[in-house]
């Protein structure tokens, strides 16, 4: 497997833990394997994965649970956890992963927001304020991680 650069897997909203679980090759679905969505996310893990490994990423934001799937294609040690690079499973999966991740970011905007008013901002008020700021660039972060 080529090295890729870690610029090629848009990192995940940290502060959202992303739970995951390798899957068994004979257990995946028609089309999850050997196919590349040309995109990608990394993420941090208390645990390493193994490179190759067919894996289940569950995001929860919100109490919505999100899965998607993907090949972890490298790890890295950082500090006391792993850094996860996975390389999504084809269009349906890169299009989870990128609503959650989306989903992610606007619910860390919308606590920083609550903090620095000192009381509860709404889901919707974040969400519209995070579109007008931050969407344009996510979208090409997004489109960028294609680019390996």
């Amino acid at each position: 497997m080529a090295k890729e650069r870690a610029a090629c897997y848009l990192r995940h909203a940290a502060k959202v833990p992303i739970a995951w679980r390798e899957i068994p090759r004979h257990l995946a679905r028609p089309g999850e394997i050997g196919t590349d969505a040309g995109v990608g996310m990394r993420f941090l893990s208390s645990r390493p994965a193994r490179a190759g490994a067919l894996v289940e990423a569950t995001l929860t934001v919100a109490g919505e649970a999100c899965r998607f799937r993907g090949t972890v294609r490298w790890v890295r040690p950082q500090g006391h956890r792993f850094e996860i690079a996975l390389r999504l499973a084809g269009p349906e999966h890169a299009l989870r992963a990128r609503l959650a991740e989306q989903a992610c970011r606007i619910e860390v905007y919308r606590r920083s927001l609550s903090r620095r008013a000192s009381r509860p901002v709404g889901i919707e008020q974040a969400a519209r304020e995070w579109v007008e700021r931050y969407a344009a660039r996510f979208a090409a972060a997004w489109a960028a991680t294609g680019s390996s």
